[in-house]
């Protein structure tokens, strides 16, 4: 967890409620962990093929979500999704460069001919991160990237509409990147409250509404939204 996830997490135990729930994940999670050794195992990762009785769940705030992260690759059902879809629609076949920009599981799993180079990519440096940069300023030159795929990282950006532009710069013409970010489907217009953050969600800057593929129309990328599951990802071809 970066050094800014740890200050939230200590702030949000003011509430006693939160520190309640997180001590109730916890136990849940750790119940699993016992479990697993005798019972069998119900679940499995798309990703590292783990497989016990159901993924852990996971708390901040007061909030918590069960069935959720990996124990093994630390995917979340976002990671696991996107695994399924690029396999399914056979983008685990494209060639040349593939870079992953933002925290969490590796796909690396998911690209391994030797045509290959997966890059993974974060703010900050991260087992699983093999380049360190900030997405508004990418250290590639254009045109370099066959895919790029970039999820729950512009909501954590002060400028979104430039790291699209930065994203749209390094594709190659025919190249695809996929991206998503935490939408509210009842909210019609994003709401950006840089540079404070968003009262919702303490890490993000801004909560998107429906409007996200129309938001990057100015970065010259065109977004369609493509279901998987219970997640929404939206795939970005060039304008011609």
């Amino acid at each position: 967890m970066h050094w800014e996830g740890i200050k939230s997490r200590l702030q949000s135990y003011r509430s006693i409620n939160s520190l309640k729930v997180d001590l109730v994940v916890m136990g849940t999670n750790f119940v699993y962990s016992l479990l697993e050794r005798f019972s069998r195992h119900q679940v499995t990762c798309s990703l590292c093929n783990w497989t016990g009785l159901a993924f852990r769940g996971i708390s901040f705030g007061g909030w918590k979500a069960l069935n959720q992260l990996c124990p093994k690759c630390n995917s979340y059902p976002r990671h696991r999704s996107l695994a399924q879809m690029i396999y399914k629609q056979g983008w685990n076949s494209i060639q040349g460069k593939i870079l992953d920009i933002g925290a969490g599981a590796s796909l690396q799993t998911v690209f391994t001919q030797d045509t290959q180079i997966y890059l993974k990519a974060d703010i900050q440096k991260d087992p699983d991160v093999t380049q360190v940069f900030d997405i508004q300023f990418i250290p590639y030159s254009n045109q370099s990237m066959n895919m790029v795929v970039c999820l729950h990282v512009l909501d954590h950006v002060p400028n979104d509409i430039a790291a699209v532009r930065e994203i749209v710069r390094i594709l190659k013409p025919k190249g695809i990147c996929i991206l998503q970010g935490r939408i509210d489907p009842n909210q019609k217009i994003t709401v950006d409250y840089f540079p404070k953050h968003s009262p919702h969600h303490p890490l993000q800057y801004r909560d998107y509404g429906k409007d996200f593929e129309q938001r990057f129309n100015s970065a010259h990328i065109r977004l369609e939204p493509l279901t998987y599951g219970n997640e929404i990802f939206y795939i970005g071809t060039l304008n011609a």
